[in-house]
């Protein structure tokens, strides 16, 4: 929900609450669920995952050349940046012109179908927390395409959409500062409890857990940083929490042993998602923690600095071409996301495009006063006790301050230890400091960023 419906939301009495969830609710699914959707999710089997790799890049290419050539004849900014005809071969891709966020941001209305309502399309905006806040656009057929991608994964992994299930998110359900529950609300229309992160702390999160017990629900999503903190709380004070059938995340991303405590919190496999506002879900984790790209509707290429494909275990920054989206397109859209291609078949049967990892932003990386880029760094605050949540901030090429929220047993010791461990990574030039802070600043959406760097 937009800022200020979220407003509108926190300060609504508890039935108007739930009316207005629901009506939201109402207004996403004219976009996400209209017309044949449960047909389409069936379209969406696990059958089109298990298909030999060349099955599916022939199946690519033909929506590829459907993509471009629909965008050369509607959509402005295409019609002067694409060639007149495509190959039919998973090379082809190579002869488009990548598009950056700058360019998108720049000119929106040249990369959208003038003949298309705008009705018709669901407009959002980027936070812009790395810097280039976006405006773009979905047509109805793309976010009900990749909605029922994703929704026929779920289904697989025994969590259909239509059981009741619990999400964290950045819904605004009563004022942050309100720490008597409830901190959610039930929306009907998707038999789902919608538990807000913003009141999430030590003082409320058993309130937290206690709501989602009795709520019974069969699986989870949200937010990874808020399932994180009340992972970490539970785990701290030793408090039992509902068994679900899966979690799926999204939004932030998750360290291993993060991953691991959470799974075993709740008794479940943890499945991370990656994808981005503007072309939405695009690769879904399965059991042995790879990324499996949703290839029906995205493309995903990565490449190195010369813009030739990364080989298997290497890394690269990732392109996504939207194959839904015939009206507003993102084709070789420049994420700034670093990913890692995977090596090997994946044991769960999955075929197709994998990634073994997602490092994170181009922006989210310590850069040393020696010119190495480092990423999150989660193994300078793998400790067994003393700090619920971390970020990294570095203020200049030769600072760096850690913010942490501590747990009631942190100590000076642990602080040395930490400055320590950051020092044998980072480096002697380096100025190193930390800041206790009750909690993690997070962006307009709600999110985290554990890594922040405050200069080019």
């Amino acid at each position: 929900m937009g800022l200020n419906k979220n407003k509108l939301l926190a300060r609504s009495p508890w039935l108007v609450k739930r009316a207005l969830v629901n009506a939201e609710a109402l207004y996403r699914d004219y976009f996400r669920r209209w017309g044949n959707f449960d047909d389409l999710v069936r379209h969406h089997t696990i059958d089109y995952l298990q298909q030999p790799e060349d099955i599916q890049q022939a199946y690519q290419s033909r929506r590829l050349a459907d993509l471009v050539a629909h965008a050369r004849r509607h959509v402005p900014w295409y019609q002067s940046h694409l060639p007149h005809s495509l190959d039919d071969t998973p090379e082809a891709i190579r002869e488009l012109p990548v598009l950056d966020r700058i360019t998108r941001r720049d000119d929106p209305d040249a990369f959208v179908n003038p003949a298309i309502p705008s009705y018709a399309l669901w407009e959002g905006r980027t936070s812009g927390s790395t810097g280039t806040p976006l405006r773009y656009q979905l047509g109805r057929e793309a976010v009900r395409e990749q909605t029922a991608a994703y929704h026929g994964l779920m289904a697989y992994w025994g969590c259909p959409f239509s059981d009741v299930k619990v999400r964290i998110a950045g819904a605004t359900i009563i004022p942050p500062d309100q720490l008597k529950p409830p901190f959610w609300v039930y929306i009907d229309r998707y038999r789902q409890w919608l538990f807000s992160l913003h009141n999430l702390g030590p003082e409320t999160y058993a309130h937290y857990l206690r709501g989602m017990i009795k709520a019974r629900a069969a699986f989870g999503s949200g937010y990874a940083g808020a399932w994180r903190l009340l992972t970490r709380l539970a785990l701290d004070n030793g408090d039992a929490a509902p068994t679900l059938r899966r979690i799926f995340t999204d939004a932030e991303g998750l360290s291993p042993e993060e991953q691991d405590d959470m799974e075993g919190l709740f008794h479940c496999t943890v499945h991370q998602t990656y994808g981005t506002a503007e072309v939405g879900m695009t690769a879904v984790q399965c059991e042995h923690r790879n990324y499996h790209v949703l290839s029906r509707s995205k493309i995903v290429e990565v490449l190195d600095d010369n813009m030739q494909p990364v080989g298997p275990g290497e890394s690269g920054q990732i392109f996504i071409t939207d194959l839904t989206n015939m009206n507003a397109p993102f084709i070789r859209y420049a994420t700034g996301d670093i990913g890692t291609r995977a090596v090997g078949p994946c044991a769960c049967g999955f075929t197709g495009m994998t990634l073994s990892r997602i490092v994170g932003r181009m922006d989210d990386y310590i850069v040393t006063p020696d010119g190495r880029m480092l990423t999150r760094l989660d193994f300078v605050l793998k400790v067994d006790y003393g700090v619920r949540e971390s970020q990294l901030v570095q203020t200049a090429p030769d600072r760096l301050k850690i913010r942490l929220v501590p747990a009631a047993d942190y100590n000076r010791e642990l602080e040395e230890k930490i400055i320590a461990n950051a020092r044998s990574y980072v480096g002697a030039d380096m100025a190193i400091s930390v800041d206790k802070v009750d909690r993690l600043p997070r962006t307009a959406g709600g999110k985290v960023r554990y890594v922040v760097r405050e200069f080019d």
